[in-house]
Order: structure tokens, then C-alpha cells, then sequence
């Protein structure tokens, strides 16, 4: 071994020996960097970059989520989907990889939760073909009633209309 690389043990502080540090080092890891990243299921700026894809091509399929009464809703489906695919991602190339065996519980019941605030979110927003049919008769039940009370307020002012009349031409007789 050449003479500059060769260690020699040094005594720590609580008496045990080592080997001292070859003198060599890492710069340090800069701002935003991602080499710790495991799945991205955990970083908001990963999170969110997922959720533009996912609000895209929700609102591409239901132009009606546009309007702004669901930006709110909107966002936690598109939130909640995002993280749900990080994490659903994740699962499956480690169980490719290692096997199922190898994904920590934790991670299962991570994504599980994730996958089910995503479904509870595509309810409301009417993303699934039942929650989607009973949007469409809410909304043609609600059209329906204002056409109703359209026509029932328009019978109303004729009538009213007919008894003014009437009680106009009674004060002529009258007279």
C-alpha cells in the first residue's frame, strides 16, 4: 500500500480506536435537491407537480370542474390522487424488485388512505358513473323545479292580472 494512504488507528474519545478520515469529502448538497427522495409522496413541491398533470387531465374529462364552485374540491382530488400515485408507483417497483415483503406497512397504509381520500374527492366532484348520474338528476331535478316555479309564477301573475281586472271592472259597475 502506498505511504500517503496508509492509516493509522487513532483513539476516540471514550478510549475505543479508529481509523481516521482519509481527507477526502462531499460538497454539500444543495437547495432543492433530491437524492434522499425515496417516492416523492412526502414533498410538497413533488406533490404538486403530479396534482398540475392530474388537474389537467380531470378537467379535460369533466370540463364542468372548471367553473370555479369546485376549485376547492378540485384541488384536494387532485392533491390526493397525486400523492396516491406517487405512492401507488413506489409500491409496485419495490415489490417488482424485492417483493412485497420488502414495502413497510407503513407505506401500505399510506397509500391505502391516499386511494381513499382520492375516491371520496372523485365522489363528490361526480367522477365516477354513479356519483356522475346523480350530479345529472340533481341538476336536471333542479332545472326542472325553476322551470316549474317559472311557470307557476307566470299562472300567478295571470290570475292576479284576471282579478285586477275584475275588481277594476266591479268599481266601474259601481259607479
Amino acid at each position: 500500500m502506498n505511504k500517503e494512504h496508509e492509516l493509522t488507528p487513532v483513539r476516540r474519545k471514550d478510549g475505543s480506536e479508529s481509523l481516521p478520515a482519509r481527507g477526502y469529502s462531499w460538497s454539500p448538497f444543495l437547495p432543492d435537491h433530491v437524492k434522499n427522495m425515496v417516492h416523492g409522496g412526502n414533498s410538497p413541491k413533488v406533490i404538486e407537480a403530479v396534482a398540475r398533470i392530474v388537474r389537467s387531465e380531470v378537467t379535460e374529462q369533466a370540463p364542468w370542474l372548471l367553473e370555479p364552485i369546485f376549485a376547492d374540491s378540485l384541488e384536494r382530488y387532485a392533491r390526493s390522487e397525486a400523492k396516491a400515485r406517487l405512492l401507488a408507483d413506489h409500491i409496485l417497483r419495490v415489490c417488482e424488485d424485492q417483493g412485497a415483503a420488502r414495502v413497510p406497512v407503513r407505506l401500505w397504509e399510506s397509500s391505502v388512505a391516499c386511494d381513499n381520500a382520492a375516491s371520496r374527492a372523485a365522489n363528490d366532484l361526480g367522477l365516477t358513473p354513479l356519483s356522475r348520474a346523480r350530479l345529472a338528476a340533481l341538476t336536471t331535478s333542479t332545472e326542472v323545479s325553476a322551470r316549474n316555479l317559472d311557470d307557476l309564477s307566470a299562472t300567478g301573475a295571470a290570475i292576479r292580472a284576471k282579478r285586477q281586472e275584475a275588481i277594476e271592472a266591479e268599481s266601474v259597475d259601481d259607479d
